[in-house]
């Protein structure tokens, strides 16, 4: 489900501020928010 992601993505991306350093996997992550986000403006554009 796509809004699960965002908000999975958006809680770690809040969390992640607070720690001096990430690791790839984190960033990755973080990414799939990104990603979900652009494919519901995509299919919300067509």
């Amino acid at each position: 489900m796509k809004t699960l992601e965002v908000c999975e993505g958006e809680y770690l991306d809040i969390s992640y501020q607070e720690r001096p350093a990430v690791n790839i996997e984190d960033v990755l992550t973080v990414a799939r928010k990104r990603g979900a986000v652009l494919g519901c403006a995509a299919k919300l554009g067509e």
